[in-house]
C-alpha cells in the first residue's frame, strides 16, 4: 500500500486493547513510514483498557503534534520511551495522565526538544 503526503488515516478497533506498545513505532526493525507522521489525534480512541504504551511513539520524529485528549491512562503500568526519538513535538499536554499505576517511566522523553 502506498500512502502519499498530507493523507489522513483513521484507525478503528472493533473492541478495547489493552496494548499500544510499539503502535506508531518507526525505526528500521519497525515501520520505518512512521518516521512520515506529522500529527495524531488520539482524542476518540478508547483507552480505557490500555495498560501498555511502552515504544508508542518510538523515532516518530517528524511528529509535531498529538491529541491526547480522552486519551486515559489509568490502568498504565509502562510507558517507557512511549516518546522517545519525537524530537519536533512543538507543545505537549498531559495534564489528564493518571499516572499513579505506572512503575516504569525511563527514556520517555529521551531526545524531545519541548
Amino acid at each position: 500500500m502506498i500512502i502519499e503526503a498530507n493523507t489522513n488515516i483513521e484507525i478503528y478497533f472493533s473492541q478495547p486493547i489493552s496494548s499500544v506498545k510499539y503502535f506508531f513505532a518507526s525505526d528500521d526493525e519497525y515501520d520505518p513510514k512512521a518516521q512520515y507522521i506529522k500529527l495524531i489525534d488520539l482524542s476518540y480512541f478508547d483507552s480505557s483498557s490500555v495498560k501498555e504504551t511502552h515504544y508508542m511513539l518510538y523515532q516518530c520524529s517528524s511528529l509535531e503534534e498529538i491529541n491526547f485528549n480522552n486519551f486515559y491512562i489509568s490502568k498504565v503500568t509502562n510507558m517507557e520511551s512511549m516518546l522517545e526519538g519525537c524530537s519536533n513535538i512543538k507543545s505537549l499536554d498531559l495534564s489528564n495522565f493518571d499516572t499513579s499505576n505506572v512503575s516504569k517511566m525511563g527514556w520517555m522523553f529521551y531526545e524531545c526538544l519541548l
